[in-house]
């Protein structure tokens, strides 16, 4: 009998000590999430109160007059601004910096890193901190600046809506014919997207493609990804124009990911 009273006493102890360790680890991760989403809320903040940014390059008329409070240089009808790059701020901050992106009616305000391959930054903050929310990241195989005719960008899905957690309010229809906006400001141009597919797959059976022969096998790609998205959302899939995709977890299936697909808007 005392054999079985010790024995159920070590256990309650024991029990004790355990859900107190799991509490501190519970906490010590809820601060670090914290301290991450306090971080990208500060870099968003930043970006936006910076001073506005002016065209890196546009184009001009034969009869244009030059304004002298700012120093330009005029080459082939155009004037090139010799004002600092502002995105040259973020690159200061992170070398692998590739641009900023805005998702409409999301909390998708982020910067975008790069790196030389797709798992550093999966644990690692814009600082290359370590940090389990990781980074908004580009596909290594992307050269970056709309020099690729497809961009994909990656984030981790969170249940709080950081980081690429709203994208799954896409799976919605009506939400994705009203918030169908993507902006992503490179190093030196900025450019508006809309979105035209959504949909669930496994990474296990599905590759993203990012090289095209020609236009013929673009275009059949463009058709061919539009088809795949639970929602009609119309637009307009012009060869000439690029894709931009965004892609996180998802759970509805093995190895999911939701995958959102974007073309350039016509100016």
């Amino acid at each position: 009998m005392k054999k079985r009273s010790r024995f159920i006493n070590f256990f309650l102890i024991a029990l004790i000590f355990s859900s107190f360790f799991v509490l501190i680890a519970a906490s010590y991760k809820q601060i670090e999430r914290n301290k991450a989403t306090n971080n990208l809320t500060n870099l968003s903040s930043d970006y936006y109160n910076q001073a506005e940014k002016p065209s890196y390059f546009y184009d001009i008329q034969d009869d244009i007059s030059l304004n002298d409070s700012h120093k330009t240089i005029q080459k082939n009808k155009k004037i090139y601004s010799t004002i600092e790059n502002p995105q040259k701020k973020w690159l200061n901050k992170n070398e692998d910096y590739e641009g900023w992106l805005v998702v409409e009616g999301t909390k998708i305000n982020y910067p975008v890193v790069k790196s030389i391959d797709n798992s550093f930054y999966l644990d690692r903050d814009f600082e290359k901190e370590k940090n389990e929310l990781g980074s908004i990241f580009m596909d290594y195989k992307n050269v970056g600046s709309f020099n690729d005719k497809h961009t994909t960008i990656y984030g981790h899905y969170t249940k709080s809506g950081v980081m690429f957690g709203d994208l799954h309010k896409y799976k919605d229809k009506e939400f994705s014919l009203s918030n169908n906006s993507i902006s992503f400001d490179s190093l030196y141009s900025k450019k508006e997207f809309e979105i035209f597919s959504v949909y669930i797959d496994s990474a296990d059976n599905y590759q993203l493609k990012f090289n095209f022969k020609d236009d013929i096998e673009y275009e059949d790609y463009l058709q061919m990804i539009s088809e795949k998205s639970m929602h009609d959302l119309g637009g307009e899939l012009d060869k000439d124009k690029l894709l931009l995709t965004l892609a996180t977890c998802s759970y509805e299936v093995g190895n999911g990911r939701l995958i959102i697909h974007a073309i350039e808007k016509t100016e």
